[in-house]
């Protein structure tokens, strides 16, 4: 019998690129999920929950349940707390439907789901892509479509974060420097900064910025 031997690169892209099941990638390659999951371990990849609730769980808890417009091209639902809209594609409404749906503090859709050995709050974006990082492109935390959402990794992610609100410029990676009187553009790639120079007009920083992160980022860049 020939000795199985999955590479590191082609289980990233099965799980991680493509977000296939432990279970669909042992079938894959004609082997057990508990195959599958000894080898994530031993590349360090980061294990996900599998959608384990379940419809009769979340009745047994009566649990409430939000108000939705189906009638469109796509899904309109409101949540619970604040009455905020949020969107979602139709064929992933068997996916939501079972869940009470809030938003947090921070923005984001989340609800509760019944889980061994205790309930847990989720994310829609991580319900509807079965991802645990995945970034909303134009920071549009209520809009869950696909369309709008992109599989990603931790580092991935913050390449499109907004700007703090402690930014003194309205631009990531471009502050001003009181001592030189100078504007100074930056950017940070796999965790070390690389410095893009001081400039007087800060519309020059910002060009370099923006430069920067085409040449880096690519399509992760930051998204108006």
């Amino acid at each position: 019998m020939k000795k199985l031997n999955i590479a590191e690169d082609d289980l990233r892209r099965l799980y991680i690129d493509e977000g296939k099941l432990q279970k669909e990638i042992a079938e894959i390659y004609g082997c057990a999920p508990d195959t599958i999951r000894v080898y994530l371990k031993k590349y360090n990849i980061p294990l996900r929950k599998e959608h384990p609730w379940t419809v009769e769980e979340n009745k047994k808890n009566k649990k409430k349940y939000n108000k939705y417009d189906l009638s469109g091209e796509y899904g309109i639902g409101w949540t619970y707390n604040t009455g905020q809209e949020f969107y979602f594609d139709l064929e992933d409404f068997y996916l939501i439907k079972d869940i009470c749906w809030m938003e947090s503090d921070e923005g984001y859709i989340v609800g509760t789901c019944q889980m061994y050995p205790k309930p847990k709050t989720v994310k829609m974006h991580n319900v509807v892509t079965n991802c645990p990082y995945v970034d909303h492109i134009y920071h549009k935390k209520y809009d869950n479509r696909r369309s709008q959402l992109r599989r990603a990794n931790d580092l991935l992610n913050a390449r499109n974060r907004v700007t703090p609100s402690n930014n003194t410029s309205g631009i990531k990676g471009v502050s001003w420097r009181k001592r030189e009187q100078k504007w100074r553009a930056y950017i940070t790639v796999n965790h070390k900064r690389i410095e893009l120079g001081d400039f007087i007009n800060k519309e020059d920083a910002i060009a370099a910025r923006k430069k920067a992160e085409e040449k880096y980022f690519g399509e992760w860049r930051y998204q108006e």
